[in-house]
């Protein structure tokens, strides 16, 4: 088991909201978040768009999650940003091939370079690809607080016996109930966006999480 890492996540449609959040997660001694960005076409979701982000002072650091197709035109603006690890779908691209491209073309970007897949997708699209760590997405992409979809424990034990040290993230309806469950499974990144919205000493509740895990390994 390792230590585990709280990303808190970004999923905002207005500059408005952006720095309503950022300024949130700023308060908690948040350093690191996690950044959504759609555009309508991948997922029915639109958020706002690096560029826009690029004209708002004080940005958070971020990883960014590109659920689009061609996610490598938005490269420039979020090197731009500071972003240094990039999380992209093996469906944005129908072929093995292009997906290889794909990762190729970031890794000369970015300093890490995730792979995630839907939860639909069987995780063979995985062989053959060359990625730093690997994204579980416990949801279906495009909107937060939703259910988490049964079997996702399951994918993240099947992928840390096949890419054994491979850090592997998750993304969606982990919570102090099952957090202790994936880190034991293998994950050592949680991304958490709706279910932070409420919390009075985010802080606090970040700390108690990722200790959860500590008092255990």
């Amino acid at each position: 088991m390792k230590p585990m890492t709280i990303l808190p996540g970004i999923l905002a449609h207005t500059p408005e909201a952006y720095v309503g959040i950022i300024q949130r997660y700023r308060e908690a001694g948040v350093t690191m978040a996690h950044l959504d960005i759609m555009d309508g076409q991948f997922v029915p979701t639109i958020t706002l768009q690096p560029f826009e982000i690029l004209s708002i002072p004080g940005a958070l650091p971020s990883e960014a999650h590109i659920m689009t197709y061609h996610p490598e035109r938005f490269f420039p603006d979020l090197l731009a940003l500071g972003v240094r690890r990039v999380v992209l779908h093996v469906e944005s691209y129908e072929t093995r091939e292009e997906v290889r491209r794909m990762l190729a073309e970031a890794a000369d970007v970015f300093h890490e370079v995730v792979i995630t897949l839907n939860p639909q997708t069987s995780l063979e699209r995985l062989e053959g690809l060359q990625f730093a760590a690997v994204q579980v997405m416990a949801v279906t992409p495009g909107a937060s607080g939703q259910e988490q979809v049964p079997g996702s424990l399951e994918r993240v034990s099947h992928i840390a016996a096949r890419w054994p040290g491979m850090p592997i993230s998750v993304d969606g309806g982990v919570g102090p109930e099952n957090i202790l469950n994936y880190a034991t499974a293998g994950a050592c990144r949680v991304v958490m966006t709706s279910k932070l919205a409420g919390i009075e000493n985010l802080a606090q509740y970040i700390h108690d999480l990722e200790q959860v895990v500590a008092t255990h390994l």
